[in-house]
């Protein structure tokens, strides 16, 4: 699965690239767009069609119809370049992680004590990285019900609606037009926390897991390598 996942990764960043641009604008994409593209911009400016759409010739002249400004295209491109370094490093680390695994298993096997030894502080690193995530998701969970609690004053309406809960109305009156405890009236504030907390939960528990995983392969490959100190000496 690791095998497969690290070569999808790899060999379709360029489809991935061509596949992103040809559906930006679309509905299932809007998450997408409020995170990468510029502020108060993910609705408009940044669907900017390709060559203008229908009943368009360029870009520019769709952006000047409908908003009376000329940078809907670069808006658009630069949220999408955004996105796509963001994909571009999490196929890298996936990449990476597949070579290491792979250097893992040919050191241990081949009996490489320096490359050992660079696996094991390789995976440290990985570990820390792991505990560190961890740890910031529990701590933002317990700081959301600080904020967002019942005696907090955090926007949770705003939330939900960028969490797209189910069943939210009033949504499209996001920016300013409606107070914040009008913005998916449907879900309580307490709901709203308690969904929010356990999503940095839930990461926290992935995180946790995979930590005690890579622990597992520091300790054994630390392990290899005290036992291959005086391997030659112990096999002449």
């Amino acid at each position: 699965m690791l095998f497969l996942f690290s070569v999808i990764s790899l060999d379709f960043k360029d489809l991935l690239e061509g596949w992103i641009s040809h559906r930006w604008d679309r509905v299932e994409f809007d998450f997408l767009r409020r995170y990468f593209c510029e502020p108060d911009t993910w609705d408009n400016k940044c669907t900017a069609p390709i060559k203008g759409g229908p009943g368009y010739d360029t870009t520019e002249e769709w952006c000047i119809s409908e908003y009376n400004a000329k940078d809907c295209k670069a808006v658009r491109n630069a949220a999408e370049e955004k996105f796509l370094d963001f994909m571009g490093t999490f196929c890298n680390f996936n990449g990476c992680m597949f070579f290491l695994a792979l250097l893992g298993i040919f050191a241990s096997r081949e009996k490489l004590r320096p490359v050992l030894k660079f696996y094991a502080l390789a995976m440290g690193v990985i570990v820390i990285m792991l505990g560190f995530a961890c740890a910031s998701s529990f701590v933002f969970a317990w700081q959301i019900s600080q904020i967002y609690g019942v005696k907090g004053d955090g926007k949770v309406g705003e939330v939900a609606c960028r969490s797209e809960l189910y069943g939210c109305c009033c949504c499209e009156y996001e920016d300013g037009v409606l107070a914040d405890e009008e913005l998916c009236p449907e879900w309580t504030r307490e709901e709203i926390v308690h969904v929010v907390e356990a999503d940095f939960k839930m990461a926290g528990l992935v995180a946790a897991i995979s930590c005690l995983f890579a622990i597992r392969a520091t300790r054994a490959c630390t392990i290899l390598i005290h036992n291959l100190k005086d391997y030659k000496c112990v096999y002449l």
